[in-house]
């Protein structure tokens, strides 16, 4: 089956207007009903350097312990960290 390029132009136009007129979930506002009152942190993992300032502000905000390896110490990339009750970002470093 040939379509021609009209056609196919025709094609991608409906289904590119389709797609723009949904509303984007991701960017609204709209409460998740499974956790009220929480949000999520969309963030760029191809920018991090490992400074750990993610964990630290985490900390803060959430009024979590202070971990037992301080934020600056970067001997905590020789094991692979889980998220805990203590902590709830991490970062690990895979090579």
């Amino acid at each position: 089956m040939s379509v021609s390029r009209r056609t196919f132009l025709q094609i991608a136009g409906t289904v590119g207007v389709t797609a723009a007129s949904k509303p984007a979930l991701a960017g609204s506002s709209q409460e998740f009903v499974g956790f009220p009152d929480s949000y999520g942190v969309l963030h760029d993992t191809t920018l991090c350097v490992g400074c750990r300032r993610c964990e630290r502000a985490c900390n803060e905000v959430n009024d979590l312990p202070a971990p037992a390896t301080a934020f600056d110490d970067e001997s905590v990339f020789t094991q692979k960290r889980r998220t805990s009750a203590e902590s709830y970002t991490v970062v690990n470093r895979y090579h």
